[in-house]
């Protein structure tokens, strides 16, 4: 009975956070300037289908298909960081989203990491996998060096984007605590996705990040809308403009 209460709280978990972000993709139209408000669809896209594909691997009848699925997750999560930072640049004002040499850059960083992650069944310099059992059928995930130090790499980028946000927050003189903590919740999952993987006793290893995002995405469109809009269309005429 707990293995089957543990199964339907990870698949209704990660199953809500994909139905949250697909629903929040309209609402984000929105958003004050087209550049915007791609980005944060092109998020919520990104991170729903991650979403699905974590559901999936729970739902994998064998060990090869979970895999599979873990690695094509792990090469669209990635995907995400890229779609936060093209967003937090248009949503803060700033112009690097439309740089050429941080596509150039952001691209063939993606095409390098996605290229070793989907060809682990090759190399196996990614991750070491097997199947449990207990509290339910999951892939154990044992990281290499590689998926730590492409973990730190998504990390620090995602960083970028929080620091460019909580930037304008201080230059607004509006109240932004309240989408504030929101932001700052965003980040919290990266705490079990670490942990899990120390622990998987505890903790089934892999992303929780899509949750923190649908959290995001919910609160934001819908919580605190009007501090969020408004935010940003303070930003388009207090432009920072940074290289």
């Amino acid at each position: 009975m707990t293995n089957v209460i543990t199964f339907l709280v990870y698949v209704v978990a990660f199953g809500t956070a994909a139905t949250a972000c697909f629903a929040a993709v309209y609402r984000a139209g929105w958003l004050a300037t087209d550049e915007a408000c791609v980005g944060l669809r092109a998020l919520l896209v990104t991170v729903g289908l991650w979403s699905v594909i974590q559901t999936l691997v729970f739902l994998a009848p064998s060990e090869p298909l979970m895999l599979s699925l873990y690695l094509v997750g792990q090469a669209v999560g990635f995907a995400s960081v890229g779609a936060w930072l093209y967003f937090c640049s248009a949503y803060t004002g700033r112009s690097l989203h439309r740089q050429s040499r941080y596509w150039w850059a952001g691209l063939s960083t993606y095409a390098v990491v996605s290229t070793v992650k989907l060809t682990q069944p090759i190399h196996g310099a990614f991750v070491d996998t097997r199947l449990a059992t207990e509290p339910l059928r999951y892939l154990v995930v044992e990281p290499g060096v590689l998926y730590w130090s492409f973990l730190a790499l998504a990390y620090g980028l995602a960083g970028v984007g929080f620091y460019w946000l909580y930037e304008l927050f201080a230059r607004t003189e509006r109240s932004t605590k309240g989408f504030a903590l929101l932001v700052a919740s965003t980040a919290l999952p990266a705490v079990p996705t670490v942990w899990s993987l120390f622990r998987p006793r505890q903790l089934i290893p892999m992303h929780y990040e899509p949750l923190g995002v649908a959290l995001f995405a919910f609160g934001a469109l819908y919580l605190v809308h009007p501090t969020f809009f408004e935010l940003h269309a303070h930003s388009r005429y207090d432009t920072v403009d940074t290289e």
